[in-house]
């Protein structure tokens, strides 16, 4: 029904693994749901086939009609974009604007009923584009009938429509109140369902373990990089703590080092599950969605999430608990070693990330009670040590149950018991039980089993939570465009000014003339009204036709050099298997010239992305042949970037800028140097009017769904950022995927005006309409595997693009009032035929031996090249000043980052305070439970805040890392300015924080109170986060997903925790791995701490 035959084994992939096309992505969604065999069906049709040809549109809306007739369902779809034949299929229809019904009634006669009111629908104009237009001031006014546009020159309000519609409204209020009339045998009454869910629980358990354990077995890299990490951290770690404890070797200096063989093995096991915060934080997007159509309950999913990781968990425990058990050279004897692995495999709890809205709110909640867990799990701080009133989270700490198993576990075996304690000690004790002493831990067997029970019930009750949290949480909910009343201050008043001027320039031009009253602006109210409230203004300008001449010329303000684009023979292989090959193109062939609109079209997943980013030099994966020409010269990559624009298909945009500032970011980092600040600020203004930006330029861009710009006047802004930098050609991919027929034309009409300046732009489209497709010079139209099926002129009314198709035997002529395009895709086959048949012709092949194939192929002749003098348009210095500029913005726009890791830090530092309260202050001679305090401060302290805030920048700068990828394919900057940028931008509120925590602890924990020595410390402690922060930004971008820059992090960490002298102290340290102690950067911090307070 929706053409996924041929993808039906493919991964859907995302932006970071390669899946299904966009198209095939959206008819996946409505797949999904036209598999609950629900009575009423709701259908957001844009959202679920926003991207597919029109003929695949109307398969499916006809297979609902269908549906609906004959098993007496009742079908609800919302649609965006519906060509005239699907609009047909329908029965009723509901014309909706701002709340309010503008028409209910058949859809035979809605364009009767508009016109009896003085709207008409002109010809070879689709009707739902003109209702949708006449929804909008500018539309009615176009549309008008000449006796209603000359008595009244503004929109008709919604009260004289409503009075006009009063035939059709009495119809509804007739169905609404008349008995029911069933043209079949009666219904059965609706009874409430015992049952929610189709399945039973335990099928629902199963069912969603099952998909949640393909998921995880699906994710190669992650789960590669986790058995690799765990192999090489746990050869790394038993070769530090390597034969530690041999025969004869036990001691008091060696069961320290036996506690942190200990300590690290539930520490790693503990890191080990963070690589799960985004894979979680992902999967519970789909949840809502799930649980929204009730496909199954929440502890279905929560139980599937646990249960899906104990393979895997499984694994990593086993393997590391080997490699530690025997390398480390704990007591070989088989009940020890099981009860060792099952000690480390218990300890492992689920995280609390199920619990947390978003990613930077689960990152640092799973840090903080990460914190917590090893301030009091009896290593850092000895048990006697804790202060009364923090004692209780010694009580609650799985870690410190995991800890005392696992040493009591050694400590009781034989080596320890059968050697007496060293001089000194209680008489009687052994050397083991004396050196649990030492550390305060207890002697009886009986914590080993209660270390299971407790650790065992952490999980149950953590998981419960989980299920909890799933089934009550709500997905955090799309905020309103930011309005023009609500913009930031230092731009309200020119937003204001230029509102004035846009709106009042528009009525002049399109509402001026003799009429009655006061001119009328927006909503019916006058200029003066309008200049005195601007937060009127909408959020999508008026809706003109593409058609009309109000042409802005930006041509002449920066000149630019006009170029004739050529490409031959452009083949694409792609490597799919060990021996497998997918031909994506295949020998294309065509050219594109200076003010010359060139439509993309074919199929989902015919290739039509796939050749622009070959032609635009953005395909990387692969081989590519053929050759691309641009003025008659080949194309050098570093000057090609420079000149070319690429509109993507999704909109990526940072959310912390406004729309001016985003191009003027863009415009400054790709015009030339010579380009004074004021021409780019006058471009800048003057690309705001060609896309119809201006009302809308002091609007923060916000995140796609969440806040900020609609999704039409995002396009604009994609497109108005790649029009900023004044390129000779612009590619754009899917312009109108997604907006409606208003807010396509919208996009439609910015896109020609860029053409007729002389531009050379190339566009593919999936559903366009009647007016959009034939706004279009020439088209290219290719067939899966790229092969290309027509090149050629449209020409006026789509007629040469008719007469070639009907040239051929057997096509079936256009119907009247057909789209030509959807008429073109179904006799190409280029889609599934479902109107009209498809004529059994190879058109690849026919299109090869045409005239049109032939006049391509002739030679071209050399025009005016082009030279840039270096790859990036500013010099570095300007292009960290700008890149520091936007980010110093978007971190002051968007507090919540920084108020989390200030608020963390200010609740760690008095948790510090209350748990180690007075410990700074060390006796003479300091024994060694006192210096292991102090240290453990230094350590835990610096390790806890340093990982917080590599954990929370992760998916902040995660976030930025797609724009950095766009920006970088424009050559808008050096990547070592980007670097350098995104990391001052942090030294601010990295000050911040370290004086926020050490003031705290340096004097409630009771330190040395020499001014020289707490400055001191605060510089170190500030070098230390801003260490950890620096290099958490570098993972995310040098790993190809968040996940695994988590794993990274995770891992460095515990190397870093391993040779920073804490654990295991450097003289004990193996000599073939003492050089790491010195290259760890952790080690000296610990140095430069500890030295000022233990220095003397």
């Amino acid at each position: 029904l929706l053409g996924l035959t041929h993808c039906s084994e493919t991964l859907v992939g995302d932006q970071f693994v390669r899946g299904v096309s966009g198209g095939e992505r959206k008819r996946l969604t409505a797949a999904e749901m036209l598999m609950w065999p629900g009575v009423i069906l709701t259908r957001k049709v844009y959202s679920f086939l926003g991207g597919t040809d029109s003929a695949t549109l109307f398969t499916v809306i006809r297979w609902l009609s269908q549906a609906a007739k004959a098993l007496q369902l009742t079908i609800v779809a919302s649609l965006l974009q519906p060509p005239p034949e699907v609009f047909g299929l329908f029965d009723d229809v509901v014309l909706l604007t701002e709340g309010r019904v503008l028409y209910h009634g058949p859809v035979k006669a809605v364009v009767e009923h508009f016109r009896s009111v003085g709207l008409d629908c002109p010809d070879r104009k689709d009707v739902p584009s003109f209702l949708l237009e006449i929804t909008t001031p500018t539309g009615q006014r176009e549309f008008a009938v000449a006796d209603v546009y000359h008595r009244q020159r503004r929109h008709v309000e919604p009260r004289p429509v409503a009075q006009a519609a009063a035939k059709v409204g009495l119809v509804c209020v007739d169905c609404r109140t008349a008995p029911l009339q069933p043209s079949g045998p009666p219904a059965a009454p609706l009874v409430p369902l015992s049952n929610r869910f189709a399945l039973r629980p335990l099928e629902a358990v199963a069912a969603a373990t099952r998909r949640q354990m393909m998921l995880v077995s699906r994710d190669k890299v992650l789960l590669k990089g986790r058995i690799m990490q765990v192999i090489v951290l746990g050869l790394l770690t038993g070769s530090l703590f390597y034969n530690q404890v041999g025969d004869g070797g036990v001691s008091m200096v060696a069961s320290r080092t036996i506690f942190g063989a200990c300590f690290m093995s539930t520490l790693f096991m503990s890191f080990g599950s963070f690589p799960q915060l985004p894979v979680t934080m992902e999967l519970k997007k789909v949840w809502f969605k799930h649980r929204s159509a009730a496909f199954y309950p929440a502890y279905a999913q929560g139980l599937a999430m646990a249960l899906s990781q104990l393979p895997l968990s499984t694994i990593e425990s086993v393997i590391f608990s080997l490699i530690m058990y025997f390398m480390v050279n704990f007591y070989r004897y088989d009940t020890f070693h099981s009860m060792y692995v099952r000690r480390v495999f218990v300890a492992r709890v689920p995280g609390v990330s199920c619990i947390c809205r978003n990613m930077v709110v689960a990152n640092a909640a799973v840090g903080f009670v990460f914190v917590l867990l090893i301030l009091t799990s009896g290593f850092a701080i000895v048990h006697n040590s804790i202060p009364p009133w923090a004692i209780w989270g010694y009580w609650i700490s799985p870690h410190a149950y995991a800890l005392r198993s696992l040493v009591i576990n050694e400590m009781v075996s034989p080596k320890w018991q059968n050697v007496p304690a060293p001089p000194g000690m209680q008489p009687g004790l052994s050397l083991g039980d004396a050196a649990l002493l030492s550390f305060d831990f207890y002697l009886e067997r009986k914590w080993i089993w209660i270390g299971v029970g407790f650790l065992l019930g952490s999980f149950l009750l953590l998981t419960y939570t989980s299920i909890i949290s799933l089934a009550h949480q709500q997905p955090e909910v799309p905020q309103a465009q930011v309005r023009t009343r609500v913009c930031l201050p230092r731009d309200r008043y020119v937003t204001e000014i230029y509102t004035h001027t846009y709106i009042h320039t528009y009525i002049h031009t399109y509402g001026g003339g003799e009429g009655r009253g006061e001119e009328m602006g927006v909503g019916g109210q006058s200029s003066s009204q309008i200049s005195g409230d601007v937060s009127i203004v909408r959020s999508s300008p008026p809706s003109p036709s593409l058609t009309r001449t109000d042409f802005i010329d930006i041509s002449s303000s920066l000149p630019f050099t006009p170029i004739t684009l050529v490409f031959q023979d452009l083949n694409a292989v792609l490597p799919v298997a060990a021996r497998e090959r997918l031909q994506l193109l295949s020998g294309i062939t065509g050219f594109n010239e200076p003010g010359v609109l060139l439509a993309l079209m074919g199929g989902s997943g015919a290739g039509k992305t796939t050749l622009m980013d070959v032609i635009a030099g953005r395909k990387t994966i692969g081989e590519i042949s053929g050759t691309i020409t641009v003025n008659g010269h080949r194309a050098d990559p570093r000057a090609w970037s420079r000149v070319m624009g690429y509109v993507e298909q999704f909109d990526i945009h940072s959310p912390g800028q406004t729309v001016v500032e985003a191009l003027q970011f863009s415009a400054r980092l790709r015009l030339p140097k010579s380009c004074s600040n004021s021409q780019v600020k006058s471009y800048v203004e003057e690309v705001l009017e060609i896309v119809d930006l201006l009302p809308l330029m002091s609007s923060l861009v916000g995140s796609p769904g969440v806040s900020g710009l609609s999704v039409e006047a995002r396009k604009r802004l994609t497109i108005a950022v790649e029009l900023v930098a004044n390129p000779s050609c612009i590619f754009l991919d899917e312009p109108t995927s997604g907006l409606d027929a208003r807010a396509a034309a919208i996009v439609m009409r910015a896109v020609r005006n860029i053409a007729r300046n002389g531009r050379t732009v190339m566009v593919t489209i999936h559903q366009p309409s009647i007016e959009i497709f034939e706004a279009f010079d020439q088209l290219l139209l290719i067939q899966r595997g790229g092969l290309t099926t027509y090149f050629g002129p449209l020409g006026l009314h789509s007629a040469d693009l008719i007469s070639y198709f009907m040239a051929v035997p057997g096509t079936p002529a256009l119907p009247s009032g057909f789209n030509p395009a959807t008429w073109m895709l179904e006799v190409t086959g280029g889609s599934m035929a479902t109107v009209l048949n498809r004529v059994d012709v190879n058109w690849p092949e026919l299109y090869d031996k045409s005239e049109l194939a032939a006049k391509v192929r002739r030679p071209e002749r050399a025009g005016r090249g082009f030279v840039v003098g270096s790859r990036y348009a500013m010099p570095f210095g300007v292009q960290v000043r700008v890149l520091l500029q936007k980010f110093n913005l978007a971190y002051w726009r968007a507090p919540g980052y920084n108020f989390m890791r200030v608020g963390m830090t200010l609740a760690t530092s008095f948790i510090y305070a209350a748990v180690y309260w007075g410990e700074g202050r060390v006796p003479d001679p300091a024994g060694i439970a006192n210096v292991q305090n102090v240290m453990g401060i230094m350590f835990s302290s610096s390790n806890f805040l340093g990982m917080v805030n590599l954990m929370s920048v992760l998916p902040v700068v995660g976030y930025e890392r797609v724009v950095f990828y766009r920006e970088r394919g424009a050559s808008m900057y050096d990547p070592f300015a980007y670097g350098a940028a995104i990391a001052l931008v942090e030294m601010p509120y990295l000050l911040i924080q370290a004086l926020t925590f050490v003031p705290i602890i340096y004097f409630m924990i009771g330190f040395d109170t020499a001014p020289e020595q707490f400055f001191y410390y605060i510089i170190v402690f500030f070098e230390t986060i801003a260490f950890y922060t620096i290099f958490g930004q570098t993972l995310v971008y040098i790993t190809p997903a968040q996940a695994i820059a988590q794993v990274v992090g995770g891992g460095f960490n515990f190397l870093f925790n391993v040779f920073n002298g804490f654990i295991i102290t450097y003289p004990d340290m193996p000599s073939g791995w003492r050089w790491m102690n010195r290259a760890v950067p952790p080690t000296w911090i610990l140095y430069g701490l500890g030295i000022s307070q233990l220095g003397n």
